[in-house]
């Protein structure tokens, strides 16, 4: 599948990677993210293991039309970790 867009998207509690490929059917476009969420360790006890990242997703839609997938991704991002506070699209080569 051929990469459209990628974006990089911080919310309130986590970082996520939307990527918009085009559908291998040649009809419409596929989106996937996947996300990381900062859980700074708080110690109960010392010496007890403590995880300092939670995986979110992967997720994947699909849709006919780019801006509509990527409103929905973003949409299903702000139900898994919070308000999206940033949006940066990366260069695609």
């Amino acid at each position: 599948m051929k990469i459209i867009k990628t974006l990089d998207i911080e919310t309130t509690d986590a970082r996520f990677e939307l990527t918009i490929s085009a559908n291998p059917t040649g009809r419409g476009f596929i989106a996937e993210y996947y996300g990381t969420t900062p859980k700074f360790a708080q110690v109960v006890r010392p010496g007890s293991p403590t995880p300092m990242m939670k995986e979110i997703g992967p997720g994947k839609l699909a849709g006919d039309d780019l801006q509509q997938l990527i409103e929905a991704s973003c949409a299903e991002i702000e139900k898994l970790a919070g308000t999206i506070q940033q949006i940066s699209e990366r260069n695609v080569r």
